[in-house]
């Protein structure tokens, strides 16, 4: 009877180590599948965030032109000002503090007024008010000081930044200050952002970048496009670059006509790039490009 007893003792020991050993395994399971979804859930959020910011800023940039037509002028701030800090009151979220606390005091305010007849209510960055890595975001704004040119600005999750600006305010800088993570007084490159390509036709596509902000060089005197089929490179498969004396300003270049060698679809990755004097090269983010010969071909 004891022997019987000690046996089923065991069992019931074995019983519970099996329970505990299965629920730690099905634990260990669940938190490796919820760290999978929010792993594939982020960048995806991240992206729905950066089409929003883009489609905010030409919606801004509408409503921006129809002011322009009524009034023959832009709202006008001659420092980089957030348009949303009139719901926090604080000026210093702008781009240049030490120059925009008396400007940016009630600037947001003031652009709300000046553009709620064409608008209604204005946009706000997604992640407003907050900072990361060096980035604001806020949708900021900047004009020339006799309010006929404008520029938008907006920080992105996944690329460098989006603007909207009016036909010469693309060559609205920041100032003197460098790019985040560049320390001041330091030589840097111009900053590039690579925009998706668009189809032209047949083996034709256009691609597309913008040199956003020069470095203390001045104008770029290259600038261009390289591709590989590596994400993050070597983008050793071509490149196309032209020489001159280049303002932050988009640009373009026409490329077709490549024979695939294999007849299938092939992922490439093609990235804008543009140097000055001093600074050297700047390089936008890849962007990623399905070449299907049946349909269209890159080169």
């Amino acid at each position: 009877m004891l022997k019987k007893l000690s046996i089923l003792s065991k069992n019931r020991k074995t019983s519970a180590f099996i329970d505990i050993a299965g629920l730690l395994i099905t634990a260990t399971l669940i938190v490796i599948i919820v760290i999978a979804i929010f792993a594939w859930i982020q960048p995806n959020r991240a992206k729905a965030r950066d089409t929003k910011r883009i489609f905010e800023l030409n919606t801004l940039k509408t409503a921006l032109q129809l002011y322009y037509m009524d009034k023959g002028y832009y709202p006008t701030s001659t420092q980089w000002c957030s348009i949303e800090a009139e719901e926090t009151k604080e000026p210093e979220k702008a781009k240049e503090p030490e120059k925009a606390k008396e400007e940016c005091a009630g600037f947001a305010k003031r652009f709300r007024l000046a553009l709620e007849p064409y608008l209604g209510e204005i946009p706000k960055d997604p992640r407003y008010p907050e900072t990361e890595n060096g980035k604001i975001y806020s949708y900021q704004y900047k004009t020339i000081s006799d309010g006929q040119e404008y520029k938008i600005h907006a920080d992105l999750e996944r690329q460098v930044a989006y603007e909207a600006y009016s036909g010469g305010g693309a060559q609205i800088g920041y100032g003197t200050s460098p790019p985040p993570g560049v320390t001041p007084g330091t030589d840097y490159p111009p900053t590039v952002l690579t925009h998706p390509a668009l189809p032209m036709g047949g083996d034709v596509w256009k691609l597309r970048g913008e040199i956003i902000a020069l470095g203390p060089g001045g104008l770029a005197v290259e600038r261009g496009f390289e591709w590989g089929t590596q994400e993050g490179g070597p983008y050793n498969l071509g490149f196309w670059t032209e020489y001159g004396s280049f303002p932050a300003y988009p640009f373009e270049h026409i490329q077709g006509g490549f024979v695939h060698p294999l007849g299938t679809c092939i992922q490439y990755y093609y990235r804008a790039k543009a140097r000055d004097s001093k600074g050297g090269w700047g390089y936008g983010l890849d962007i990623p490009l399905q070449v299907c010969p049946a349909e269209w071909e890159l080169f």
